[in-house]
């Protein structure tokens, strides 16, 4: 999971470089087109943006990022592949794109990491509905027990009956 995380701040941290360079590029008046530059500018901020958004989300557990970390990483493979032919054609970038691209989405398609991030999102939905009391202090025969991976010696009560 952590290599996973870590492969999408790399992706995140790329993008910010290059919005950066870009940026750098524009002030310095290298470009030939002002408007496609600011147009690539801000596609890249903005992917960079949505990459950390992505990345912060994964790392707090929330449902709603992995999702888009895995269409994240099938939007890398596919800029990766147009890179290997063209007139700009760079196989090392279309190499390194692959490689980060698929290592990230086989690290966050199997594994149990979706279950872990339904598992949060449930975790949560039970605890705001339940009473959340510990077990040797809830009245109900009905309960459901899970321990999160934060807290390995104590189990998380959460009781469908009680809603005290």
């Amino acid at each position: 999971m952590l290599i996973a995380i870590a492969i999408v701040s790399m992706q995140a941290m790329v993008l910010w470089a290059l919005g950066v360079q870009a940026i750098l590029a524009f002030v310095a008046g290298s470009v030939t087109s002002i408007t496609s530059s600011l147009f690539l500018i801000g596609l890249i901020l903005g992917a960079a943006i949505f990459a950390t958004n992505v990345g912060v989300g994964l790392w707090n557990l929330r449902r709603w990022a992995h999702t888009p970390a895995l269409m994240l990483q099938l939007l890398g493979a596919a800029i990766g592949t147009a890179s290997f032919s063209g007139e700009f054609a760079e196989p090392l970038i279309g190499i390194s794109l692959l490689a980060s691209s698929a290592l990230g989405f086989v690290l966050l398609f199997g594994g149990g990491i979706r279950s872990l991030f339904h598992g949060a999102t449930d975790l949560l939905a039970a605890t705001v509905s339940g009473c959340g009391r510990w077990p040797s202090r809830c009245t109900s025969p009905l309960l459901l027990s899970r321990r999160p991976r934060s807290q390995s010696s104590s189990a998380i009560h959460l009781c469908k009956v009680c809603r005290k």
